[in-house]
């Protein structure tokens, strides 16, 4: 979704991002988007990664939660404490408004220094980011910024192997297999993935990825039977088809609203027509009454009165 006119040079700086959120974001369905790739997430999410985080009651990051609706999809889904991250203090608001459930922080962890206190006590046990690094030219120089506030995970949803022909404006890099790396940095490696192909859906027709990192000493301390399930899922094998039933009727859904709208606009035009013809008639009606008024007043119509009076004795009447 974008924003139609915008000059590229500006494409995701905040001043971008702000317009984004306090102008058509709502408006092209942002909520629902984002609220689907949070509902993803979970579909694709590692079960042995979910029950860790349930059990060790990990502290979630939501990096780029623009109005906070996959926040709360994150936070619903899991049962855990989740913190949405942005650097738009206008969706902050709008998040926390909200969704008081989460808390939401407007930070730019991207701006300063890589490494949050030197980067000796990272705030979160694992940090989320949806959609996010295809808008930066170099998103794995992101992904250490992220992973700097990182204690144990880094996860990622991303969109893969987008068409070249038709790459949204504000997506910078395409991510397929030769780009997504297993250790992007020393102290990090792959330690799970998904992938899910989302066909015709409204909010994205084609592929997402999820790539879950795991800090090296992380993994160092655990035991194979939570890494052997690499097919284990929240989900089951049908939840795809359900989500693309879901995307389907959400779709329809906003269609007859779009149409609804529409059809008020309309009307609200036609009343605006109607009550515009109703002034002239009236205008019209004021004119006529006041040559009315002038005629009967006039020298001409009283010197006539008899003459009329005569005619109408003279008229004939019925047989």
């Amino acid at each position: 979704m974008s924003l139609h006119g915008q000059a590229a040079a500006v494409v995701n700086s905040q001043p971008y991002w702000e317009q984004r959120f306090e102008g058509d974001w709502e408006a092209v369905h942002g909520r629902e988007q984002s609220r689907f790739f949070g509902e993803l997430a979970l579909a694709m999410w590692p079960a042995w990664l979910a029950e860790r985080m349930r059990g060790d009651a990990m502290n979630v990051c939501d990096w780029g939660c623009a109005l906070g609706d996959g926040s709360a999809a994150l936070a619903e889904g899991f049962g855990v404490a989740v913190t949405g991250i942005d650097f738009s203090p206008a969706a902050v608001a709008k998040a926390a408004c909200r969704y008081p459930q989460c808390r939401f922080l407007a930070e730019d962890w991207l701006a300063g220094s890589p490494d949050p206190e030197g980067g000796a006590n990272p705030a979160y046990d694992l940090v989320f980011s949806s959609n996010t690094l295809e808008h930066f030219d170099a998103p794995w120089s992101v992904f250490e910024r992220l992973a700097a506030h990182a204690r144990r995970y880094v996860v990622l949803l991303l969109p893969f192997e987008e068409p070249l022909d038709g790459m949204l404006h504000e997506h910078r890099v395409r991510f397929d297999r030769s780009t997504v790396p297993l250790c992007p940095h020393p102290d990090w490696v792959l330690c799970d993935a998904a992938l899910s192909d989302l066909g015709s859906s409204p909010f994205w027709p084609g592929q997402q990825v999820l790539l879950v990192y795991g800090r090296c000493s992380e993994l160092a301390a655990t035991g194979f039977s939570d890494l052997h399930s690499r097919r284990s899922r929240i989900a089951d094998a049908d939840a795809a088809q359900r989500q693309r039933e879901r995307d389907d009727e959400l779709a329809e859904i906003c269609r007859q609203r779009d149409l609804a709208s529409r059809k008020l606009a309309e009307i609200a035009q036609q009343n605006v027509a109607l009550a515009q013809q109703n002034a002239v008639l009236a205008q019209q009606n004021t004119v006529l009454t006041q040559s009315q008024q002038q005629l009967l007043q006039s020298r001409s119509w009283r010197w006539t009165a008899p003459l009329r009076r005569l005619q109408a004795r003279l008229r004939p009447g019925p047989r």
